[in-house]
């Protein structure tokens, strides 16, 4: 609306762990709360999302990267979700949204729409780094969400299938 092009690129330092932690607990909590998860289990809901988060904050910082972080971070949450809702005779889905919601890269939908937007203004003359860094960025966005599915979607399958043997 005000014609300010958002770059596609950005460079935010990234947190400490012990502050990927806090915050992280505070989002599930947020979310718990908002959703009506009974307060007998809010810890369970907290814990799930820090933990996630740690788990995903060392894979951003090794190897790993980021993609990989949500998928492991997702697993380990599906996990203790798991346990969770069999201890608390809930759905997992109940602890697992408020944990995982804060790992949806909702920064690099963003940026890759805003690359999208100026693609578009654009036309034939949009510069080749700006294409790659949109197309680079939608993938990174389309990769993490899979994971963050995925990641969640697998304890229960492969425990499921195993119960039932």
């Amino acid at each position: 609306m005000t014609n300010n092009l958002i770059p596609v690129t950005s460079s935010i330092p990234p947190l400490t762990l012990p502050e990927d932690i806090f915050f992280a607990g505070l989002v599930a909590a947020g979310f718990a709360i908002s959703f009506n998860v009974p307060k007998k289990m809010l810890w369970a809901c907290i814990l799930c999302g820090m933990v996630g988060h740690g788990a995903r904050w060392l894979c951003i910082q090794s190897s790993p990267g980021i993609i990989w972080g949500n998928l492991i971070a997702s697993t380990t949450v599906g996990l203790m979700t798991m346990y969770f809702s069999r201890r608390f005779h809930a759905p997992s889905a109940a602890i697992a949204f408020g944990a995982v919601v804060g790992m949806i890269p909702g920064m690099f939908v963003f940026e890759a729409c805003s690359g999208l937007i100026q693609i578009v203004s654009v036309g034939a003359k949009a510069s080749l780094p700006l294409v790659a860094n949109t197309l680079a960025t939608a993938t990174k966005a389309i990769l993490m969400t899979l994971g963050l599915s995925l990641g969640l979607a697998l304890p229960t399958l492969v425990l499921f299938y195993k119960d039932q043997e």
